[in-house]
């Protein structure tokens, strides 16, 4: 899955994997992970301090703050941040992809970076998930976000129209029927071409790290 921030990706991932998937949220592995004291530290230490809360959790909106800034010094924190959290992020999810190969006929891949992080290509195929200005910015104002906060956030990913070029499938989430209509069409005819039982895990077989 990629697509648009706030544009419908973990609740198309969800409703694809409702249908006999393995769901695998980079975002939550993610929030799980700097939930760990020794990551945590680690990040507030290379970051350069204060985020750290009362609570001893890292302070979410100011580690966002400390990242998603215009200044090479955001660009620079940002890159730490990622060097420290997607390498734990990339060992979870192909610990499940490998445990899990029995169980499941497919995988969904919820990745925002898809395609930064080259994990697009251990899959066969990409779902490009967007929707309208209108739509993003009710859903960035229930998520407590400015639209300078998104812009910001939107402007360290991968541009749309790159996403679009990767995509075996788009699904536009404005009209959510009618995505939802749109998604289980594409699945059923695709849900055919799956091997069952799975093959060994594609990303061994591609040797992707």
């Amino acid at each position: 899955m990629t697509g648009l921030i706030a544009g419908g990706k973990s609740t198309t991932a969800r409703r694809l994997a409702g249908w006999g998937g393995l769901h695998l949220d980079a975002d939550a592995i993610a929030a799980e992970i700097t939930r760990q004291p020794a990551v945590a530290s680690e990040i507030d230490r290379r970051l350069g301090g204060n985020l750290i809360g009362d609570d001893g959790q890292l302070d979410r909106p100011a580690v966002a703050a400390a990242v998603f800034g215009e200044d090479g010094a955001s660009v620079r924190r940002l890159r730490t941040l990622e060097s420290i959290v997607h390498p734990r992020v990339r060992q979870t999810m192909l610990n499940h992809l490998r445990e899990s190969e029995d169980a499941f006929r497919f995988a969904v891949l919820d990745v925002p970076l898809l395609i930064q992080s080259n994990w697009h290509t251990a899959c066969d195929d990409i779902v490009c998930v967007l929707c309208d200005r209108a739509t993003i910015q009710r859903r960035i104002e229930q998520r407590g976000w400015t639209t300078d906060q998104y812009d910001r956030r939107t402007n360290r990913q991968t541009e749309l129209s790159i996403k679009l070029l990767a995509a075996t499938l788009t699904i536009d989430t404005t009209d959510a029927p009618t995505a939802d209509q749109r998604l289980q069409n594409w699945f059923q005819r695709r849900i055919k071409d799956l091997p069952t039982p799975s093959p060994t895990c594609q990303i061994d077989c591609r040797g992707w790290p």
